[in-house]
């Protein structure tokens, strides 16, 4: 029973996926916000049923509209990755898709950290980036 509901939900964001991109859309910014939880909502549909074939097939466009929502972009890439990722197979184009960096988390939900602790977490994020460089350069010299 539990298989059938889930499929016909995966159905259904499928249905209303080609549905929202069948023909042309405008780029207005609440069109593109609905348009971006559809796709993200299919794609995380696809993702249940390890449907990663699927999700590669996505149309590049596609993936700028998903971007459109930066919150709701962030947490469907968190959350392809937490479904795909242990189960393996992804390659190194869709793994670079599904990356969610925390400088990119950080811009997404700024509006609820706390304004007093932003320039610490920016702070200490530049200075990861610049430990990670610097190890990368060290390494490239030995």
């Amino acid at each position: 029973m539990v298989g059938y509901g889930l499929t016909k939900l995966v159905d259904g964001f499928r249905q209303l996926y080609e549905e929202t991109f069948k023909e042309p859309f405008e780029h207005t910014a609440p069109y593109l916000s609905i348009t971006s939880l559809i796709l993200g909502n299919y794609l995380v549909s696809l993702a249940l049923f390890n449907n990663v074939e699927g999700i590669r097939k996505l149309p590049e466009e596609h993936w700028c509209v998903l971007n459109a929502n930066k919150q709701f972009s962030a947490l469907t890439r968190l959350m392809l990755n937490a479904l795909l990722s242990p189960k393996g197979g992804l390659s190194s184009e869709l793994q670079g898709k599904l990356s969610v960096n925390p400088e990119e988390l950080v811009d997404a939900f700024e509006s609820y950290i706390d304004s007093n602790s932003l320039p610490a977490l920016r702070v200490a994020l530049v200075l990861r980036s610049l430990r990670m460089e610097l190890s990368c350069v060290k390494s490239l010299m030995m």
